[in-house]
């Protein structure tokens, strides 16, 4: 065999080669892309090919709707009725909604069954008031959006005038700062967001996130303890609510999907001691005073550390049904 030949033997190979790395690396940076067009992190994903998020597409403002869950209205008491009349009086132009169990099974039925009938399938067996409040606040956020808000707090300033003008087309999500306790030794306790109120667009991509960790949670709390999603209610205590569906879990799946999308760290210290509102990505964390201001800590009530836009009065009844 000649010279030339082997030149050229060895000058396909090497074409070839090389060729084949531009295909994979092509192909790794569709593959990336694609990820990115849905909501840019992979795990958990229940949500692929969603046709909601794709059909709904966040305007340049919030919807002006105001949701809140909880039992019917004639079981409810008084205190909480005058506290609820306080959304609806103070912001007119809005549409309130309050569903109760039985309507909130229906919601979730007609806006998800369509295209994620495991979710629905997943609301129906979860038979404990507090875990489904938990995600129906979520799911009302992540479909229709709007303001969400606990029976037990009481609206003082119109919702119009939470957000500064200059965030309002930038922002998804709007976050409240609950617990801000740098010096608390337990490091994913120093920074926990409020779950009592929040806002956001429909289909905001951190909200369709926070969905699916909090399902992904919920499944693999009753895959490690070997019993249904029915049973789970009976099981958790207040410490596990709070780590699979409430603040503390909420506050991880935030953090951890910021630091996907941002691919930089982000923890507590990243949003501690705000006086202003602080746009990260398109999420908007709010000081401490906006939705945390009737606590006994992390500055919370004390001038500098932005305006007081409602109270949260605390009737804390479901930690009466857990176990400590």
């Amino acid at each position: 065999m000649s010279i030339s030949t082997l030149i050229a033997i060895s000058h396909t190979r090497y074409v070839v080669v090389v060729a084949t790395a531009v295909l994979l690396l092509l192909g790794l940076a569709v593959t990336l892309s694609s990820r990115s067009l849905y909501y840019g992190y992979s795990e958990p994903g229940i949500l692929p090919g969603n046709e909601i998020n794709r059909t709904t597409i966040p305007g340049l403002t919030f919807p002006q709707k105001i949701w809140q869950t909880g039992p019917p209205r004639d079981r409810l008491d008084p205190s909480l009725a005058a506290l609820m009349s306080t959304w609806e009086s103070l912001n007119p132009g809005h549409q309130y909604t309050f569903l109760d169990d039985d309507a909130a099974m229906q919601y979730v039925t007609d806006r998800f069954s369509e295209y994620h009938p495991n979710l629905v399938a997943l609301y129906t067996d979860l038979d404990d008031v507090i875990l489904r409040a938990d995600l129906l606040r979520l799911l009302c956020m992540w479909a229709d959006g709007g303001v969400y808000s606990d029976i037990d707090t009481e609206c003082l300033v119109p919702i119009d005038r939470w957000i500064p003008a200059e965030y309002v087309e930038a922002t998804s999500l709007v976050i409240g700062i609950v617990a801000d306790l740098p010096e608390n030794p337990v490091e994913n306790r120093r920074s926990e967001i409020v779950q009592w109120t929040f806002l956001s667009k429909p289909s905001a991509k951190y909200t369709v996130k926070l969905v699916e960790h909090v399902v992904a949670n919920l499944h693999n709390y009753a895959e490690e303890k070997n019993i249904s999603i029915g049973e789970i209610g009976k099981t958790m205590s207040v410490g596990d609510v709070m780590r699979i569906t409430g603040p503390v879990g909420v506050t991880w799946a935030l953090y951890d999907t910021l630091r996907y999308h941002l691919r930089a760290p982000f923890e507590w210290y990243n949003v501690t001691g705000l006086r202003e509102p602080k746009l990260v990505d398109d999420v908007l964390f709010m000081p401490i005073n906006a939705f945390g201001s009737n606590q006994q800590h992390s500055h919370s009530g004390e001038a500098g550390y932005g305006p007081i836009f409602l109270k949260h009065h605390f009737s804390g009844s479901w930690h009466q049904n857990k176990n400590g």
